[in-house]
């Protein structure tokens, strides 16, 4: 649970990812158990589905810039997450106005671990850090390893999701978890900002 991971870890940033329908009905639980930034999916923005329209529609966006001021207002930063194949343009409100820390870009279709690095995720990340220069965090999600962090670094992300690379590390030798945190670590330092 959040309160577990905060209680373990408490110097940590407890970054919660909702990829549900209505993600308003659960932020304000996350943000009591400890959460310290609520992301939430643009896509679920939408009412009837996630095309295209419906998510760069004004229903959607202004149900976005909503869910991030209540997020705010609970003491938490907003982060907001796109799915492949979601312009980039339906997040440009949010970073705009300031209402969001963080854009989180998959690279794989959400739900399923262990999916490769789809490389059209590197023009994303360049266009989005291009057209926001100040956001604090561009986020990358998806088929990260020791190959895809330093391009998605270069590309312009400071942060990187890596489940799977992280998660099935052996504990030591080669490949451990240790030096693969450590690849993670230099990809960044020496390919981000």
């Amino acid at each position: 649970s959040i309160a577990a991971v905060r209680r373990a870890a408490p110097s940590l940033c407890v970054d919660v990812h909702l990829y549900v329908r209505e993600p308003e009905h659960h932020v304000e639980a996350c943000a009591s158990a400890g959460a310290d930034r609520i992301t939430f999916q643009i896509e679920t923005m939408a009412e009837s589905g996630a095309s295209t329209a419906e998510v760069l529609g004004a229903a959607a966006q202004e149900r976005a810039a909503a869910l991030a001021t209540v997020i705010g207002s609970l003491g938490c930063s907003a982060g907001v997450c796109l799915a492949p194949t979601t312009p980039i343009e339906a997040v440009s409100r949010l970073v705009s106005g300031g209402l969001v820390d963080l854009v989180n870009v998959l690279s794989v279709h959400p739900g399923i671990g262990g999916q490769p690095f789809q490389a059209d995720a590197l023009a994303r990340l360049r266009a989005l850090r291009k057209a926001h220069p100040q956001l604090p965090f561009l986020m990358v999600d998806g088929g990260i390893d020791a190959a895809t962090a330093p391009l998605a670094a270069a590309a312009g992300a400071n942060a990187l999701v890596a489940g799977s690379y992280i998660f099935r590390a052996p504990m030591s030798g080669e490949g451990s978890l240790a030096e693969r945190l450590r690849v993670l670590e230099r990809a960044l330092a020496e390919e981000g900002d």
